[in-house]
């Protein structure tokens, strides 16, 4: 057997963990989606808090790797990790379109993530299918969301777009829109935590919604040999029951 080979497997093993230990800090992106992702008050990123920091911070920290938090909003934050200038955004549906510029990590880190249309509680309208929604003048919506491929490409529903999910809730509770289509479990949290409960209700669950929700990094700035060391450790997390856990910390009362 020639020497060359076992050459060329030992050079391309070295230059994997020369990556890996070169990587001595990762940005995650930091957008509103509690209980998931919680951003800091008054805009302070190194307060935020949620699901998705904590584990991503734990498969960091055995990874020997510090995570430095950034905040943009949705729409920014696609294109940030998309041009290499952020590492890590979590809360992501899987589309076909994103998977030129994003890794997706082989599992998701929670398989059930419905999307929802919610009113005012004193609306009388009945919304109980998804033809419903034509009837509907301003539906909100986030601004460049994955929430369902028929809606996405539906040019007949009246769609008003916002940069934020949070802009939602208060333009329709003061009646600036009709209603709006979120994903549920952020839904409910800000509903019960901001107050809402007695202004807003979940009227119709999309068929389709129940989208996986997925960590995913840039193909930009992170090398191969990080991306699976990244994957196999999120794995590990997931089989162990660990992240179980740290879902059931945040989303448990």
């Amino acid at each position: 057997m020639s020497r060359y080979p076992l050459l060329i497997t030992l050079l391309l093993a070295l230059t994997s963990l020369s990556s890996l230990s070169a990587a001595k800090e990762l940005t995650l992106a930091v957008h509103p989606a509690p209980p998931f992702i919680i951003p800091g008050e008054g805009f302070n990123v190194d307060a935020s808090k949620g699901v998705d920091i904590d584990i991503i911070k734990e498969i960091a920290q055995n990874l020997g790797i510090t995570v430095k938090l950034k905040y943009c909003a949705w729409h920014a934050c696609l294109k940030k990790i998309e041009h290499g200038n952020i590492d890590i955004l979590s809360f992501a549906n899987k589309r076909t379109e994103r998977e030129s510029f994003l890794h997706y990590l082989s599992h998701p880190y929670l398989t059930e993530n419905p999307t929802a249309v919610y009113t005012r509680i004193d609306d009388p309208r009945n919304i109980n299918r998804y033809e419903d929604l034509l009837s509907l003048q301003r539906v909100g919506l986030l601004r460049y969301a994955a929430h369902y491929p028929r809606l996405d490409q539906d040019q007949e529903i009246k769609k008003v777009y916002v940069n934020s999910a949070e802009q939602l809730f208060p333009m329709l509770a003061l009646g600036r829109l009709d209603a709006i289509i979120v994903a549920q479990r952020v839904a409910d949290y800000r509903i019960k935590v901001n107050g809402f409960d007695d202004s807003l209700k979940l009227v119709y669950q999309l068929p389709s919604g129940h989208q996986p929700l997925y960590i995913t990094l840039s193909k930009k700035s992170i090398s191969k040999a990080l991306f699976q060391a990244f994957d196999k450790e999120h794995s590990r997390l997931l089989e162990s029951g660990r992240i179980a856990e740290i879902i059931a910390l945040h989303t448990q009362p």
